[in-house]
């Protein structure tokens, strides 16, 4: 519960080892261009999306998505390459 709206891909650039990142529980309207050579998990449930994009050349070893909570309000989609084995997406398409 920090009330972050925003998060600058800049914040991370250095932390190239980071391998679980928790932005659950704030109010995040929007990720910018993250590189996360190393990332596994990731969970953004609980904020305000309405929008996301998951690249293999952005996330090319996550496994755990967690989107729960948001707002998506059309079809969501992962590549057929994709390595992720648990994506959450409950409550969303209002």
């Amino acid at each position: 519960d920090n009330h972050l709206s925003t998060i600058d891909s800049n914040i991370f650039k250095n932390l190239v080892y980071l391998k679980t990142l928790d932005l659950s529980r704030n109010l995040i309207k929007k990720i910018n261009y993250f590189y996360f050579n190393n990332l596994t998990s990731l969970n953004l449930a609980n904020n305000c999306l309405n929008d996301f994009s998951v690249e293999n050349q952005k996330f090319q070893n996550l496994l755990e998505l967690d989107l729960s909570n948001n707002i998506f309000m059309h079809e969501f989609k992962v590549e057929s390459n994709s390595k992720i084995k648990i994506l959450n997406l409950n409550n969303n398409f209002n």
